[in-house]
């Protein structure tokens, strides 16, 4: 820590001064190190103000005169030890103090001490026997040593790349991470070298938009650390694909410090997930495309059936004939209404389905509905009733859709309901340009448990012996209801207690025959 010369340099000084106490003491009082001058029989006969704080005495406690062992007694850190042990310790910072290792030569050494500081002790003995100790608290720089060496272990060993330079834009620091991001050692980059040069290698390896190359270029030798704080944080990617994040920020002095996080696998996940996602919206489309093709193929002969059927209902067949005759125009009837189901879901899944917007008498289309599906109701012997409170009638909708969606709602409830009640209630209401129709279908059936709620909505959808369980349909009428309610940006919920029945609650909201079309309408 101190060189020999200027060590043998401040021992000349203390010997000149040693009979002249105020010029001695000022020497004293100037250095770092604490300082005790002692007599052969090693008694101090100076020191500085800094021993009082190296050896934890009282400040202002009287040393001049006093052996150094008993001076030690006095260490702040010996107080409260085990006496043995105290004891022990005087003993061996007593001989270390006053040479008793090195026969009173000269010599330096290392001590610890019990409150985990370390100090350098130093002894130059003269010709009478007297001698000048000097002692030199490390602990700081120790610790300091010890947290730069932790952080440069750190630095190194992280998997993000670090980069530093300082005020003059000279490089102060890099990471192995960030040699082997950019392939500085390839490039001939070292610590000491110029940011200019990094600049140069970055512009040859680094894919970069217009306006970045354009401020890198302008980096040459000129440019200082301070300057660097201004570059802002992007994104680089090499030419050998690797992609990393940088963040710059700015350092006191002027310099500037860049960390690159690596985020090539990241990116290389996240491709493979848009290209899995791409393939998977392409085969839906196409199952989509193809059912609604072979759908629509399958309409037109089905009607044929259906209506070779109609004609042989009239055709004078017996009993037996038309009950054979019912059950073909039943599945018929059903099969229709299966093929409508997939060619809807499948439209609605292509994004093909566009609403018809035009004027429309809401109580005209409620009515409508609910009589269309009165003679089911009647066949089950069910309670059906309508009741309609509308505050506006006429409004702008797609009367086949919101049609669709209600004799589908309606369908459901009579399908579930064995004994009981199936109501229709309305109501409509204008709210700062926009009216509401809130439309509430309740059925008296086994009702749904709460944990299936969403499970309902889905395609294809069975729940036990509630709504699309024990009776035929394929799960289709409720996914194409929500999926129809969310194009007409309405809500479709449900509440239901088991054994008590279900209430389904439409809500869309329609515009006045005033009114401006655009935005309810798809396309």
């Amino acid at each position: 820590m101190f060189s020999a010369g200027g060590r043998g340099a401040l021992d000349r000084k203390l010997r000149l001064v040693a009979d002249r106490n105020p010029v001695l003491q000022s020497v004293l009082e100037s250095l770092d190190e604490g300082v005790i001058v002692l007599d052969r029989d090693h008694v101090i006969t100076a020191f500085n103000q800094q021993i009082y704080r190296i050896l934890n005495v009282d400040f202002g406690a009287e040393i001049i005169g006093r052996r150094v062992r008993d001076t030690i007694c006095l260490h702040g850190d010996l107080q409260d030890v085990d006496p043995v042990v105290r004891e022990k310790e005087i003993h061996i910072r007593n001989k270390l103090i006053c040479g008793g290792y090195h026969r009173g030569g000269a010599f330096r050494s290392r001590q610890p001490l019990q409150d985990g500081r370390t100090l350098v002790v130093r002894r130059t003995p003269h010709d009478d026997g007297s001698a000048i100790v000097t002692i030199y608290d490390v602990s700081a720089e120790e610790e300091l040593a010890r947290k730069t060496t932790q952080l440069e272990t750190v630095i190194e060993n992280t998997d993000d790349g670090v980069f530093q330079v300082d005020g003059d834009g000279r490089i102060e620091l890099f990471n192995q991470s960030m040699s082997d991001f950019y392939q500085m050692e390839a490039a001939g980059i070292r610590v000491g070298d110029h940011i200019s040069k990094f600049v140069r290698h970055l512009l040859d390896v680094v894919e970069m938009d217009a306006e970045s190359r354009e401020i890198f270029e302008c980096i040459d030798e000129e440019v200082t650390g301070f300057e660097m704080q201004f570059i802002p944080s992007q994104t680089f990617k090499t030419r050998w694909g690797g992609v990393y994040e940088v963040t710059r920020a700015k350092l006191p002095g002027g310099g500037a410090m860049s960390t690159h996080r690596d985020l090539t696998t990241m990116y290389e996940r996240q491709n493979l997930l848009e290209q899995a996602k791409a393939e998977a919206e392409d085969a839906s489309r196409l199952k989509s495309e193809f059912i609604a093709r072979v759908t629509h193929e399958l309409r037109t002969p089905m009607h044929g059936v259906l209506g070779i059927a109609a004609l042989l209902e009239r055709s004078g067949l017996d009993a037996t004939q038309l009950r054979f005759l019912e059950t073909l125009q039943r599945s018929g009837r059903h099969m229709v209404d299966l093929i409508d189901g997939l060619l809807t879901i499948s439209t609605l899944e292509t994004g093909d389905l566009l609403l018809d917007v035009q004027n429309t008498d809401l109580k005209l289309l409620l009515e409508d509905s609910f009589e269309m599906l009165r003679p089911r109701a009647a066949e089950k012997q069910l309670g059906y009733d309508l009741d309609l409170e509308l505050g506006i009638q006429t409004v702008q909708a797609d009367t086949m859709r919101l049609t669709q969606i209600i004799v589908n709602l309606l369908s459901n409830a009579i399908k579930f309901t064995d004994t009981g009640n199936v109501r229709l209630s309305a109501s409509s209401i204008e709210f700062s340009g926009i009216v509401v129709l809130v439309v509430d279908i309740e059925d008296s059936g086994p009702g749904i448990p709460e944990d299936k709620f969403d499970e309902i909505f889905k395609k294809f959808a069975q729940v036990g012996d509630g709504h699309g369980g024990r009776h035929e349909g394929v799960g289709l009428g409720l996914a194409i209801a929500q999926s129809m309610t969310e194009l007409m940006q309405g809500r479709l919920s449900v509440r239901s207690t088991v054994g008590q029945g279900t209430v389904f609650t439409l809500e869309v909201p329609l515009l006045p025959v005033q009114s401006n079309v655009e935005g309810l309408s798809s396309g």
